[in-house]
């Protein structure tokens, strides 16, 4: 009912007057002796009825007004228990911005009674005067405003709200106040930040990615693995970090979860980081469907490992059997080795502890008789794919189920190798690690909504959340069981884990973490666990989170096992320990096969050698000697070779050819440069063939030169190689054959080559490494372009000076980048 106004009711009772007013009038001319008169015109009974009407109109006016009021204070009454019973807060200020009206909700909020806060101006509620400002500047030009400020209570705590603020006009259009709802979501806020900051310092890389495949997400981790900046990963296509040679075995994995809409897969491949290196990773991936459509795929979501390491120790340990049998007795992977048959030739403790079975029934067991029926099929075609390649063609991890003694199943993943002795296949070697229960966690994950679980129990490590204030942990993952031996309970009644199995030593550095994270740093730790007689090595990642005033309140940690990492660091430690000193040793000998400086200045007193390696042993080498003609003339010999390889192999292959070389200047049969590679070569070839039908194409490339003064020549020949003459600033590249020293199908004699030469002549002879390097700005190869014009530019140079310039000149090449290939570069002044 519409409610009337006070002037409505005045004009209705004016026009009653009147009527009222003329009723009157009509009684007293009447009486007045002038009632023919009246009667005539209106009878008195039309006045009386006149006055009686207005009355009965403003009786219903009133009866109106009375209604009204009523039904306007019921309304009211409603309203006001609608913003009492609401569970957020509300309030109502006027114009100078001083409260009005506040619910319950309100008082439970801030603390105040209702009391207290009417009349209070709200600015006192705000903990930033620069947010009061923000507000107030909102309503005044939008007259809105939403989002999160910090309020303050009576007690003088903050807190958190999300605050809609409206301006509240009349019907005529004035503001005549604001509005404000909001609630309290500081817990909320700390839970997001709790969950985030353990998201963010996971050692794994959680990324989402939309359904193009394109990164929507990543968490820290994805830089430190990867190399990649956050800003990088936005919005590139995951397909780019796959390395090329797994691209298509990737794309066809993740087109059939695509297509059969599976929940969840896991895969194992090859990724490239930002500086172009390979790395091995594992990724359990996720399709996320979309809430209103089931049916809808609209991206996924991928925990992500770094494998690199593991990859690499399963691929030492697979070359090194019979070197490092105590390795594998002592490894918890289970190791075996089968022939072509399946029959069993050796098995490691952890193998018969996981499977059951003594070393008498191994004897007699066959490696397909404890096969479970479901992974026979596979294994069967798997070896028969091995014996009919003669290797592992799929280097990726494979999974099976095998039957213990006790007819219990286990699921087993891990690679193979292959055994050869006299280029045959004689062994199967298995590296395999026990994943049952791995596979019962990850069926249980698949069930799982909550991503915080996920990520806790879908990796090795122990999670922890421990608040400092109570001293007491809020969360730590079930698998501290099998990393610490202790399961959670003992960790939730508080008791001390490092005065109770830690040493002295480490419980100083567990107190100095401690200290650290009081003030605010984050800390690691590793300490030895004295578990079943043996020593257990744990990683301890510990995270400070901070309150707004920047005070630790909690503990977010990692432990992790790495006890095996630091048993195969030690033994790959050893082996470097002594390979480097073999090799150093080998770089002794070999050096002490190059010709002297003071040979080099006596046989060629006008000459530099600019020699390089790219490793401790070098696959290139040089000869300066000096060869008696039948003429009876000594002509000096200079000669550089690029061996396959470089390094230990190339080394190797240098010595051997080195030798060769200088055999051949010293065999009175041979007369020319051609014929000394003609020797190198077939001896090459007798001493590389392993039998009849069978060569190694190994050799070397190489350039041969001697020097007569006297008759103003020089004897050139060359495998792959050049000699370049430099005349008045002009370069002659003489091009050897395009042939190498050693096996071919296609072999010719090598073809002398006499070059007329002059007094000031510059003669060259280089090895591939120095134009093969890397670097500029464009990281591209320098090549004999440039090599040729920087020759012309310093060939008039002092010997001294010329090594200077075009050492300089490569190493303001190469840059930050590594050397490409080992380096010879001799230069002779005629």
């Amino acid at each position: 009912m519409e409610k009337l106004s006070f002037h409505t009711i005045k004009r209705a009772v004016l026009v009653i007057s009147v009527f009222l007013n003329a009723g009157l009038v009509g009684l007293s001319q009447s009486s007045a002796g002038n009632v023919q008169v009246y009667r005539s015109v209106m009878p008195d009974v039309v006045f009386w009825l006149i006055g009686l009407g207005g009355l009965l109109c403003l009786g219903v006016l009133i009866f109106r007004l009375i209604k009204s009021r009523q039904k306007f204070s019921q309304i009211n009454r409603q309203n006001e228990l609608f913003l009492q019973s609401t569970i957020e807060s509300v309030i109502f200020c006027d114009l100078n911005g001083v409260i009005t009206f506040c619910n319950d909700a309100t008082t439970k909020m801030f603390g105040y009674n209702r009391e207290e806060m009417i009349g209070r101006p709200i600015s006192e509620f705000y903990a930033l005067r620069s947010e009061f400002e923000m507000v107030n500047d909102a309503l005044d030009y939008r007259n809105e405003f939403k989002g999160e400020i910090v309020n303050l209570r009576k007690n003088g705590d903050q807190f958190i709200s999300q605050l809609s603020s409206n301006s509240i006009f009349n019907k005529n259009g004035f503001k005549t106040g604001t509005m404000g709802i909001s609630r309290d979501i500081t817990e909320k806020k700390e839970s997001d930040d709790r969950f985030q900051h353990i998201i963010d310092n996971a050692t794994d890389i959680i990324y989402t990615t939309n359904i193009q495949g394109e990164i929507t997400y990543v968490n820290t981790s994805a830089k430190s693995v990867l190399g990649y900046s956050n800003k990088d990963f936005l919005g590139m296509s995951f397909r780019k970090l796959i390395h090329p040679d797994d691209l298509e075995f990737v794309q066809n994995h993740y087109n059939e979860q695509f297509k059969s809409r599976a929940k969840e897969t896991y895969l194992e491949c090859r990724m490239v980081k930002a500086n172009g290196q390979a790395i091995w990773i594992g990724q359990n991936v996720k399709t996320r469907f979309s809430h209103s459509n089931p049916n809808l795929i609209i991206g996924f979501f991928g925990i992500l490992r770094n494998l690199d390491e593991i990859k690499r120790v399963q691929l030492s340990l697979a070359e090194s059997e019979l070197k490092y049998r105590e390795l594998f007795d002592n490894s918890t992977d289970l190791i075996q080795s089968v022939d072509p048959n399946g029959q069993f030739l050796f098995v490691n403790p952890s193998w018969k502890k996981t499977l059951g079975y003594e070393d008498h029934e191994i004897k007699t067991l066959n490696f397909y008789d404890i096969l479970h029926p479901d992974s026979k099929e596979q294994c069967e075609l798997l070896i028969e794919e091995i014996l009919k390649l003669g290797d592992v063609v799929d280097q990726n991890e494979h999974t099976f189920k095998m039957i213990t003694k006790s007819k219990q199943e286990v699921v087993l993943k891990g690679g193979l190798s292959v055994q050869f002795e006299a280029g045959q296949i004689i062994a199967i070697q298995s590296f395999f690690r026990d994943v049952t229960q791995q596979e019962l966690i990850e069926a249980a994950l698949v069930k799982s909504q909550e991503h915080f679980k996920i990520i806790s129990s879908s990796i090795n490590d122990v999670f922890f959340l421990f608040d400092v204030d109570t001293g007491q942990y809020d969360y730590i993952s079930s698998n501290c069981e099998t990393v610490l031996s202790v399961d959670p309970a003992y960790f939730y009644e508080g008791k001390n884990f490092a005065k109770e199995f830690l040493s002295t030593e480490d419980q100083i550095l567990m107190s100095e973490m401690h200290e650290k994270l009081r003030n605010g740093e984050n800390a690691n730790i590793e300490y030895g666990l004295m578990i079943d007689g043996g020593i257990r090595w744990i990683n301890e990642d510990w995270f400070a989170i901070k309150d707004n005033a920047g005070k630790t309140v909690s503990i977010s940690g990692i432990c992790r096992d790495i006890t095996k990492i630091k048993v195969a660091y030690d033994i790959i430690y050893q082996q470097n320990t002594e390979i480097s000193q073999s090799i150093h040793y080998a770089k002794n000998i070999q050096e002490s096969t190059l010709p002297t400086p003071a040979e080099v200045k006596r046989i060629l007193p006008e000459s530099f050698v600019l020699y390089r390696s790219k490793d401790v042993l070098s696959g290139d080498l040089y000869l300066i000697d000096e060869v008696h003609m039948e003429d009876g003339e000594v002509c000096p010999v200079f000669v550089v070779g690029d061996c396959t390889g470089h390094g230990v192999p190339g080394g190797l292959l240098s010595l051997l050819c080195s030798g060769l070389l200088t055999e051949s200047i010293t065999n009175p049969r041979i007369q020319t440069p051609a014929q000394a590679l003609d020797f190198v070569r077939e001896k090459l070839i007798r001493l590389f063939r392993s039998n009849p039908s069978k060569y190694i194409l190994d050799g070397m490339d190489a350039a041969f030169c001697v020097l007569s003064r006297a008759k103003k020549e020089l004897y050139f020949s060359g495998a792959n190689m050049s000699c370049y003459l430099v005349r008045q600033n002009e370069v002659i590249e003489i091009a050897g054959d395009k042939q190498h020293i050693g096996y071919s199908s296609e072999m010719a004699p090598f073809v002398p080559i006499t070059i007329d030469i002059e007094v000031g002549d510059m003669v060259y002879l280089t090895t591939d490494g120095y134009v093969d390097q890397f670097g500029g700005e464009k990281d591209k190869k320098f090549l004999r372009k440039r090599l040729t014009k920087l020759l012309a530019e310093i060939n008039s140079l002092e010997m001294a000076e010329q090594h200077k310039r075009l050492e300089d000149a490569f190493l303001d090449w190469k840059g930050n980048e590594d050397q490409t290939d080992d380096i010879v570069l001799i230069g002779v002044r005629i």
